[in-house]
């Protein structure tokens, strides 16, 4: 992992990400902007606050630029995540509708309920979600459906959890370490997925050619 001070916008909106008062960074479409060091240190990875800031900039549709992988890779997984959080936004503002109707003795039809959507906003909302869906599957159907590393890049097993997609490297063992106690379902999967390489590794060892004795 080498994180630049590359500040990416991967939508095709104008971007305005609140940094501190009175202070915002506006990115283009599909443009970056260079961070000062200590912006960029508020978004490196492992330092204090530092995931809870990067989680704001997914909300945006931004990511902060790695040297080491494919630009187009980074995109994609940043739009996914993206879209993810909108989606839940969504699901819990119609649930919350559907709630104060049910509470009060009424159901919710659909033509009610994308008034009361197009009221509170939720329509030009919408109408990014469906875009940025559209972007991620051209992006996809290019990258093969995969959210994939650079071919050529290799990781430290030591300071890798297999178990993302992709996989991702931390700062130190120590890092990945208490990342994987606070994450005990991933921890899991991740010792699956390692276990499974090192048979795998195994087995093709076991199956080269041994030389004879002599």
């Amino acid at each position: 992992m080498s994180i630049s001070n590359r500040l990416c916008n991967a939508t095709p909106f104008d971007v305005e990400i609140p940094y501190t008062a009175g202070i915002r960074i506006s990115i283009k479409p599909d443009q970056s902007t260079e961070l000062s060091l200590v912006q960029m240190e508020d978004y490196a990875p492992g330092r204090p606050g530092s995931a809870e800031n990067l989680r704001s900039l997914l909300s945006y549709g931004c990511f902060m630029l790695d040297s080491d992988r494919s630009y187009d890779a980074q995109v994609l997984e940043t739009l996914t995540g993206t879209i993810s959080m909108m989606n839940q936004q969504l699901t819990e503002f119609v649930n919350e509708l559907k709630k104060q109707q049910l509470s009060n003795g009424t159901k919710l039809d659909d033509e009610t309920l994308q008034a009361m959507k197009e009221s509170a906003g939720y329509g030009r909302f919408e109408e990014r979600l469906n875009i940025l869906r559209n972007r991620v599957k051209m992006y996809k159907k290019v990258l093969g459906g995969e959210s994939v590393e650079n071919t050529n890049r290799s990781f430290d097993p030591e300071r890798t959890c297999f178990a993302s997609n992709p996989p991702r490297e931390f700062p130190s063992k120590l890092s990945l370490a208490i990342y994987l106690a606070e994450n005990p379902e991933i921890a899991k999967k991740n010792g699956e997925m390692i276990k499974g390489m090192n048979n795998a590794k195994k087995a093709a060892t076991n199956e080269q050619p041994q030389s004879s004795a002599s």
